[in-house]
């Protein structure tokens, strides 16, 4: 006799596959929504990282660090290992000034707030966030331009290592002669971007991108060699 219908184990199997399959389903797209998600953030803080190179690379092919400015501020390069908070430039075009604004925190303080943020209630006020704020002023006046704005991205406290910079073959031949020539100037900057929803117990979030850009700067500064030299000669005095 022919039989009509499905048993009900038949049934069962039939929902569980169906169950599994939607779980397969379910589970790969959740995976790719994520990594798309994460793409999405990279992709975004890669870009405001390129945008800032090219600005700042077309401003250091017209300008030189600015050592007046830093002499009148009483600041000592060399005791802070030429690492500074605010760039002074200056070129034939005027003067600028590079530095961070509002609250900002440096690299470990981000990581720690992330790690315990909790959710802002409806009262608490929206702080202005960490930017990078560029200064420029001359015979016509002064006028300000943001070159982080920190909208949908967060970055840390940004600073500047002042360096005396020399070529390859310029140092070889200073190597090599009993008066080297001087050195030409540069800057790096230092810092972080990170993803507006950064987290770092969240892979999805864990997004970051370390700053080290490094930019030759115009005309010339003190001997590479005159630091050297002076703690050598302190040292054989004593």
């Amino acid at each position: 006799m022919k039989k009509n219908g499905f048993t009900l184990a038949e049934i069962l199997i039939v929902v569980i596959l169906f169950g599994m399959l939607a779980g397969i389903i379910i589970k790969t797209y959740t995976t790719i929504s994520q990594v798309s998600f994460r793409l999405q953030q990279e992709k975004e803080i890669a870009k405001e990282a390129l945008v800032l190179s090219q600005v700042l690379d077309n401003l250091a092919q017209s300008t030189t660090i600015d050592y007046d400015q830093y002499k009148s501020s009483d600041l000592d390069l060399v005791a802070t290992n030429g690492i500074v908070d605010t760039l002074y430039l200056s070129g034939d075009t005027g003067k600028y000034q590079i530095s961070s604004i509002n609250t900002c925190l440096t690299d470990q303080e981000l990581y720690e707030q992330a790690e315990k943020s909790e959710p802002k209630t409806k009262n608490q006020k929206e702080e202005a966030p960490c930017q990078l704020l560029l200064t420029s002023s001359n015979q016509d006046g002064e006028t300000t331009h943001l070159l982080l704005d920190g909208k949908n991205f967060k970055l840390s406290k940004m600073q500047f290592k002042i360096i005396p910079f020399i070529g390859k073959e310029d140092l070889k031949k200073n190597l090599a002669s009993e008066t080297p020539q001087d050195g030409k100037p540069a800057f790096r900057l230092l810092g972080t971007l990170y993803s507006h929803f950064y987290n770092p117990n969240k892979w999805t979030n864990n997004i970051s991108l370390p700053l080290q850009f490094f930019f030759s700067l115009q005309g010339k500064t003190e001997s590479l060699y005159s630091i050297i030299d002076e703690n050598a000669t302190q040292s054989s005095e004593a």
